[in-house]
């Protein structure tokens, strides 16, 4: 018992640990992409604006994971000072062993809600979106000067014009 209640607070000092990380590097990254704003090139500029939204989409999946390791963590220690009987301790064990199931489930699903790009590649691939996806396109089209939408996909015959004027 002493061993599994040493790793749930090893877990829930390394979650801690995690979320004070991602908290100071989100506020970090985000100072430092208003105050580089004309300074830097932007390479550097688009690097900390991956850097913020990596911070910000795993916010919501540290968060939860903190909360329910130390509702475990807790739970723990009213089992080792009898607040929770230790006749019940097979039944509290299950239901903690969902619990850390639960937590390692829940924290990619959150990561994936909270990345805008990951929810984007993911809607790019999902079958039953390929309406919305032909709307989108159709509005949000590049457009030439004169109104007419400039398509990115060359046909067959567009694509040998340009090889013979490129080899001529």
């Amino acid at each position: 018992m002493f061993g599994v209640l040493y790793c749930t607070v090893i877990a829930s000092a390394l979650y801690l640990i995690s979320f004070i990380l991602v908290m100071y590097l989100f506020c970090a990254a985000k100072k430092r992409y208003y105050e580089t704003l004309g300074i830097i090139s932007l390479t550097k500029r688009y690097m900390l604006s991956e850097s913020y939204e990596l911070c910000r989409s795993s916010l919501p999946a540290t968060i939860s994971s903190l909360a329910i390791n130390i509702v475990v963590f807790i739970s723990f220690w009213c089992l080792l000072f009898d607040v929770i009987p230790q006749t019940k301790g097979q039944e509290f064990f299950v239901c903690a062993n969902m619990t850390l199931n639960l937590t390692a489930t829940l924290f990619p699903i959150l990561f994936i809600i909270g990345s805008r790009k990951i929810r984007q590649r993911f809607a790019k691939i999902n079958p039953f979106n390929q309406q919305q996806e032909m709307k989108e396109e159709q509005q949000m089209g590049v457009r030439k000067l004169d109104g007419h939408r400039i398509s990115f996909n060359q046909s067959q015959n567009e694509y040998f014009e340009q090889l013979q004027i490129s080899w001529a």
